[in-house]
């Protein structure tokens, strides 16, 4: 890379894609573990490309790319065991959606964590 946000976010969104299609081929094969853990990377490298996207020529792509941030979070929260359902919290009229991660093998209420990443954080700050 030069430096520059346009080669960054290049870079970083191609290396997802890259990880992105080998979780899509693992997954294909059954390697559900190895699909798992693809996605999520992927989802990081997503969320790396974006930290430039206002300073690149086109920062319009930010919704095609969150969006893929947020396809690889979600394959990577269903590969979870047990897989991690997804949750809409109520807030202002409307609601903020969440993931809830349970452990495995116990049933019933348990304590919480709630981890709140801020607006300018990726969905994958687990």
């Amino acid at each position: 890379m030069d430096g520059d946000a346009e080669s960054w976010f290049a870079t970083w969104v191609e290396l997802a894609r890259r990880v992105c299609d080998q979780a899509e081929r693992s997954e294909a094969h059954g390697r559900q573990v190895t699909a798992r853990d693809a996605y999520l990377r992927a989802a990081g490298y997503y969320a790396t490309a974006l930290v430039s996207i206002d300073a690149t020529a086109d920062p319009q792509r930010l919704g095609p790319v969150f969006g893929k941030h947020r396809h690889c979070f979600d394959r990577f929260a269903a590969g979870w065991d047990p897989p991690a359902e997804q949750v809409f919290i109520p807030y202002e009229g409307g609601s903020l959606p969440g993931y809830l991660f349970s452990p495995p093998g116990i049933a019933g209420a348990l304590p919480i964590v709630i981890v709140n990443n801020g607006s300018d954080g990726p969905i994958n700050a687990v």
